[in-house]
């Protein structure tokens, strides 16, 4: 748990958008605020071999009421950093889809495999194929950011899906973009509070 890029107590937020068809959909659920705990409890209660740093996910409406919320975890280290995405309301099918991940060496293409359940795909094996792209300029709300773009596609029984992660050095992942196994696309993207 080096936590350089998602040090403890750091809050970020992201605004959320799910399309499906072309067409944005009207849900609740407009904001997840992450926000980085630090500590393995209370995962480390129930296994004492876990070594995540604990990440909770507040979940919230177009004014930043809170609908839900949920704990789970993240890897930062000197080789990679990882996290789980949000996966409660209207994104539990992320899930079913790659993680946002980055090697920060030189390693441009790997591949990472999970078991995963969601509604009625119980054990689904996915194989996440990861590749790390060249480094490019990204227009953002927060200006413009040096990022590195990682593409993903996860292969399993049930299908494909695909995700698009922008990593920048000192923010993390700024970009989250997921085509679901349900035919939708899921984006999250971080925002000045």
């Amino acid at each position: 748990m080096d936590n350089v890029v998602y040090p403890v107590n750091r809050e970020v937020l992201y605004q959320c958008t799910i399309e499906h068809n072309n067409k944005l959909l009207d849900t609740d659920l407009r904001y997840v605020r992450m926000i980085i705990q630090g500590t393995t409890k209370p995962f480390s209660s129930f296994d004492p071999t876990y070594n995540q740093t604990v990440v909770k996910y507040e979940y919230l409406d177009h004014s930043k009421k809170q609908i839900t919320r949920e704990r789970t975890g993240l890897v930062e280290n000197k080789i990679n950093i990882w996290l789980h995405p949000p996966r409660q309301t209207d994104l539990h099918v992320l899930q079913l889809s790659a993680f946002p991940y980055i090697k920060l060496n030189a390693i441009k293409n790997w591949k990472w495999k999970l078991v995963g359940t969601y509604g009625s795909y119980e054990s689904v094996e996915l194989t996440h194929h990861y590749k790390k792209n060249e480094e490019r300029i990204y227009d953002s709300n927060l200006g413009q950011l040096k990022c590195i773009l990682v593409d993903a596609i996860t292969k399993s029984r049930i299908g494909k899906t695909t995700a698009e992660f922008l990593y920048n050095d000192e923010l993390g992942f700024v970009k989250m973009k997921f085509s679901t196994i349900e035919d939708t696309t899921i984006t999250l993207e971080m925002i000045k509070e």
